[in-house]
């Protein structure tokens, strides 16, 4: 049976008070739940000292350490680095597992005294190293488990049987232990609680669904809909996509690996749904045969980027911005033509605060003056982590006094990786007071994606809508069993381009928007993540004009050099 935090083991109590022949005793003493004895610990050292496997700079920070010193140093009775604290919880994945990292944590709270100490020196240590030592150990155990592991590390049998070992098991010895168990089952607890309760709680009721309808289909008008709930609901989308991203996928580039779909989930999900975004807002502008309908749905879009700003749903703008700079979309001159003016200065507006000029400097500008609730741009969180992975080295080579060479984890990067994965976290704890409309919401993330057309299929309709050429006439259609040009845009205003028939007649009704020709060599199809990741030369996310996310190394990037 699965064994849960709040199990009670029946492993023996732990004493680590000298046995009957003088020796202590450590965790050995104490079982498994799978019956396996925890192997010996090392005696407790204090990690200010010079060590082969840990190397200082000059400011006496870390550099480069072992996996060990890295937690001797975490745990230091002499001082607490909340920084170097805040890197390893964020970062320590990419060197343990959480079940590796709680068994440290562990083996640290366990280390047994230097040997050949009076009953006096034994005394002085305990009170002097072992309990500052041990009750750090519980900060950090405490820290970790309320903010900073997934919920799926969360939920870990392994991990489970781990934690409830510690603190069931080990963790009664003594009043003061005893007490030190109690604070890390309530901060397991407020978790818990945490993760039942799901939804945050507000102080004010939510703003009015603007959308009253039951419905929302393929046949509707998406100018029916007012830009600001449509800027709502998918920023509600956005932030429950951006909040389930997990420290551990944002390490190592695990976006792009082979095993990316097992190790960034979330990354990609997010990924897949801005360029389904961005592909919508392009197919709807396209949609419409009539010029005035093009720029009525193009004006609209930029009204809806405008809303999603105003509510600091950059993620959302950027993905809206990147449809409409689609190339299908921004070489319809006549349609722009006909916007109003408000529409273009808003539209040039956007696009001066989304632009990728001086790495995203205005927006970045932005993004530090907007408080949280906010949805930052992830690819641009992935194109600075990347930079970081790609100029530095993953570990440092030192030396021991036997000459006896190990390579020591490069410490400067998880720092730099650290600045990236904080900001990200802090923008993930407050939510927006909003409604979600659900007829809107299941057509963004369900029914939209059966209408959505891939990039050569949105330039040949911009074609056929648009022409290079004055005369329209020399552009039709001369294939057997297709609508010409010239004929398609002769339809009454408001018609919307639709899927023809055998016959070449509409299959849709004249009024609906809906999807253009297809041919077999232009099928629709969704945006393909392993297109988006194919070149490793360029492993940047930004905007683009296609309306994808695409890999681009803009300049400035930061960039953290190391030895």
């Amino acid at each position: 049976m699965k064994k849960t935090i709040s199990n009670l083991l029946s492993s023996p109590r732990v004493s680590r008070r000298s046995s009957s022949d003088g020796e202590s005793l450590g965790i050995s003493q104490c079982r498994h739940p799978c019956g396996e004895p925890v192997p010996p610990l090392p005696a407790l050292e204090r990690p200010g000292r010079a060590h082969p496997h840990l190397i200082l700079d000059e400011g006496g920070r870390v550099k480069a350490g072992s996996p060990e010193r890295l937690i001797d140093h975490l745990t230091s009775p002499e001082q607490f680095d909340h920084r170097f604290c805040l890197t390893l919880l964020l970062t320590y994945r990419s060197f343990y597992t959480p079940v590796q990292l709680l068994q440290a944590l562990v083996c640290r709270y366990h280390a047994l005294p230097p040997s050949g100490l009076s009953d006096v020196e034994l005394g002085h240590w305990e009170t002097e190293e072992q309990h500052p030592v041990q009750l750090i150990v519980c900060n950090v155990l405490q820290k970790w488990l309320r903010d900073y592991i997934s919920v799926d590390e969360f939920e870990d049998g392994a991990f489970v049987d781990e934690l409830s070992v510690f603190i069931d098991c080990q963790m009664c010895c003594s009043p003061r232990e005893r007490k030190l168990g109690e604070l890390l089952q309530a901060a397991v607890s407020r978790r818990t609680e945490g993760r039942k309760r799901g939804k945050a709680h507000f102080s004010s009721d939510p703003p009015q669904c603007l959308f009253r309808d039951c419905a929302f289909g393929q046949e509707a008008r998406v100018c029916l809909v007012p830009p600001v709930e449509w800027a709502r609901q998918l920023t509600l989308i956005d932030f429950e996509l951006f909040q389930k991203i997990g420290a551990s996928e944002l390490l190592g580039q695990a976006w792009a690996k082979a095993d990316k779909e097992q190790r960034a989930r979330n990354v990609l999900t997010m990924i897949h749904h801005f360029n389904n975004i961005s592909a919508w807002v392009a197919g709807t502008v396209l949609s419409w045969s009539y010029v005035a309908s093009r720029a009525e749905a193009f004006g609209h879009m930029i009204d809806v980027c405008a809303e999603c700003l105003k509510l600091g749903n950059f993620n959302g703008a950027f993905a809206i911005n990147a449809g409409l700079e689609n190339a299908a979309v921004h070489r319809l001159k006549r349609t722009k033509e006909l916007l109003p003016a408000a529409k273009v200065a808003a539209l040039e507006q956007a696009g001066a605060l989304l632009s990728s000029a001086s790495n995203h400097k205005a927006y970045r500008a932005a993004l530090e003056k907007r408080e949280p609730p906010c949805i930052p741009f992830l690819g641009r969180y992935l194109s600075d982590l990347t930079f970081i992975a790609d100029g530095n080295a993953d570990t440092l080579s030192s030396s021991d006094e036997q000459g006896e060479a190990r390579e020591l984890i490069n410490w400067s990067k998880h720092q730099a990786y650290c600045t990236v994965i904080e900001r990200v976290f802090y923008y993930q704890q407050a939510s927006f007071n909003l409604k979600a409309s659900e007829p809107l919401q299941h057509y963004l993330l369900a029914r939209m994606l059966d209408s959505l057309m891939g990039e050569h299929e949105m330039h040949a309709l911009s074609l056929s809508l648009e022409p290079r050429r004055n005369s329209l006439a020399d552009q039709q259609l001369t294939k057997p069993g297709r609508m010409g040009t010239l004929q398609r845009l002769m339809l009454e205003p408001g018609t919307a381009v639709s899927s023809m028939s055998s016959s070449g007649s509409p299959a849709a009704s004249p009024r609906s928007p809906a999807a253009s020709p297809r041919s077999p060599a232009a099928s629709p199809r969704a945006v393909t993540l392993s297109e988006l990741w194919s070149e490793r030369s360029e492993p940047a996310l930004a905007g683009s004009a296609s309306g994808k996310l695409k890999l681009e190394r803009p300049p400035g990037s930061p960039m953290v050099k190391t030895m």
